[in-house]
């Protein structure tokens, strides 16, 4: 007795099911594909980071010139800022605001800085969130109340 070939029923079925597991395995794919693509923009937004903290050093620094070369960087500044802020990309309070530690690295505490403990004094590096995610870690100088808090 020879064997019947597969109903039409059969065959769909065989169809679908390899179907199926053809979609699972690209729609795997593309998750890793987004995932990477997720992680070289965020490694190129901490880069702009960089671009952002010069312009923002160099502006600082001028603040109060009147020169074109001034007006230029504080320019260059907020079109920087604008341009993170459109990416997705806010700073996290930093001065005068308590620090964080999901988002600040306390690199030093000043004693009698006459702030709450752990108040902010100042940024070496500002920390920036990424569509609510943490971007870049800030590092940051604080009070001290005397007492190591």
């Amino acid at each position: 007795m020879s064997e019947r070939p597969p109903g039409p029923l059969a065959v769909l079925e065989s169809r679908i099911k390899n179907l199926l597991i053809e979609q699972a395995s690209l729609a795997d794919r593309l998750a890793r594909s987004q995932e990477r693509e997720q992680e070289e923009r965020g490694k190129l937004l901490c880069r702009f980071l960089e671009v952002a903290d010069l312009a923002g050093t160099y502006a600082a620094e001028r603040e109060g010139d009147p020169s074109p070369a001034a007006r230029y960087l504080q320019e260059l500044e907020r079109l920087v800022a604008r341009i993170l802020a459109e990416a997705g990309v806010h700073e996290v309070p930093g001065p005068g605001h308590p620090a964080d530690p999901r988002y600040h690295r306390v690199v030093e505490a000043v004693p009698g800085a006459g702030r709450p403990a752990g108040t902010i004094l100042k940024e070496y590096r500002k920390a920036y969130l990424w569509n609510g995610a943490l971007l870049r870690e800030g590092q940051v100088v604080v009070s001290d109340d005397g007492n190591g808090g």
